[in-house]
């Protein structure tokens, strides 16, 4: 095997901050944060009122992941002093201005115009290193014409993996992202130099000791394994835990093997969001896994039978949103999800109709807490849903809690 060359002496990869917090990458806290800042374009970045909704964020996201991230900072530790990159590095959030201000697609995103995978698969297709967003020096990238899109890569890798060696090869570590597929994308190294690569390494036919060192300091490392989070997070990987954070084995997802098929044989035009983003709407395979996602998350539920007779019960059998009646397409559907420990009790639930509910799961619709009713871009365009109502009565014994919870971070 060819020894990779390190292109320049300052060659890494680097996801958004050099001493990351793995925490602002949960969608949860993500989301949280980027509405927190929604309320308050154009004000100042460290003000009394941001500062009290960032503690409401802290408090509510560390409650729900057990975690103990701090976002309402003041002073010289303020969040956007010190973590503001993990939003722009995205292309959430403008990278240029001293006051709070949203990308078009950070307030699409914050809107739900954009739904979360939309976002997610937007970041997969557009993510380019050096990044722009962040970056301030990349005259070491231009010189020698090196870009780099490194989550589409990762999952390149996975799938083809997948492809040649099964479900079992299917992964990859953050130490072998480190120590193999850096050094090679750095090198521009074929897809099937990767694959060769790993695979001897899995089998103890490489040294990759004599591989050069991308990663240098140890925030390095920790940056490496964000971008296998960011792929976590929204249902690409699924984690196998290691002894340690370096060994933990990121599984490509195999019920959405043809969704990341789809994803990665997306053509895009680099800067074009818009075009990307149609992309994806107008893709039959995309729609269809995540219509899938929705509909196994669902029957997967170990109390949905008796979640179900309550909920319907509670609503006369009456979609909230439809007026339905049917009971055969009627389905109980959780405000806050079970996965983000979303109770069993009809107050954390709503009567729908089976297609509304898993268009309201794929987030495509969000229900403000003073009953108004906002749609993604998506059914906005869409000739069978163009009568669904602006506003809604939810009623008293839906959890206003609840309901504010997922429109504030789901």
């Amino acid at each position: 095997m060819k020894i990779p060359k390190k292109p320049f002496a300052n060659y890494k990869w680097r996801w958004a901050e050099v001493t990351p917090s793995e925490g602002l990458n949960n969608p949860v806290r993500l989301i949280g944060v980027l509405r927190a800042m929604y309320k308050h374009q154009g004000e100042a970045k460290s003000t009394d009122k941001i500062h009290a909704d960032l503690e409401k964020v802290e408090r509510e996201t560390n409650q729900l992941t057990g975690e103990k991230v701090t976002l309402a900072r003041t002073g010289e530790r303020n969040l956007f002093r010190n973590s503001d990159r993990y939003w722009k590095a995205v292309g959430l959030l403008d990278s240029d201005s001293r006051s709070i201000k949203l990308t078009p697609l950070g307030i699409k995103v914050a809107e739900g115009k954009v739904t979360q995978n939309e976002f997610a698969i937007t970041v997969i297709k557009t993510l380019t290193l050096p990044n722009l967003n962040i970056e301030t020096d990349i005259s070491d990238w231009e010189n020698i014409k090196l870009e780099i899109k490194p989550l589409e890569l990762i999952l390149q890798v996975i799938k083809l993996l997948y492809d040649n060696f099964g479900e079992k090869e299917a992964y990859i570590s953050p130490y072998e992202l480190q120590k193999i597929v850096i050094p090679l994308a750095g090198d521009k190294a074929y897809l099937e130099d990767y694959i060769k690569t790993i695979i001897d390494f899995r089998k103890n036919k490489l040294d990759v000791s004599k591989f050069p060192d991308c990663a240098p300091r140890s925030n390095d490392e920790r940056m490496v394994r964000e971008f296998l989070l960011f792929l976590s997070h929204y249902g690409f990987c699924q984690i196998e835990k290691g002894k340690t954070n370096a060994i933990d084995k990121f599984f490509l997802h195999t019920e959405y093997v043809s969704e990341v098929a789809e994803i990665i044989s997306l053509k895009t035009k680099k800067l074009n969001l818009d075009t990307v983003i149609q992309d994806i709407r107008e893709n039959p395979v995309i729609l269809n896994t995540e219509r899938q996602k929705v509909i196994t998350k669902i029957y997967a539920r170990p109390q949905q039978a008796q979640f179900r007779k309550q909920v319907l019960n509670k609503f006369d059998n009456t979609c909230i949103l439809t007026g339905e009646k049917m009971n055969i397409v009627l389905e109980a559907c959780y405000i806050i999800p079970v996965e983000h420990k979303g109770s069993d009790t009809f107050a954390n639930g709503l009567c729908m109709r089976s297609d509304i509910h898993a268009l309201f799961d794929c987030k495509h619709i969000r229900f403000n807490p003073n009953g108004y009713v906002e749609y993604s871009e998506a059914l906005q365009k869409s000739i069978s849903y163009a009568k669904l109502p602006k506003k809604i009565k939810i009623p008293n014994f839906v959890s206003p809690e609840a309901i504010s919870w997922r429109y504030d971070y789901y």
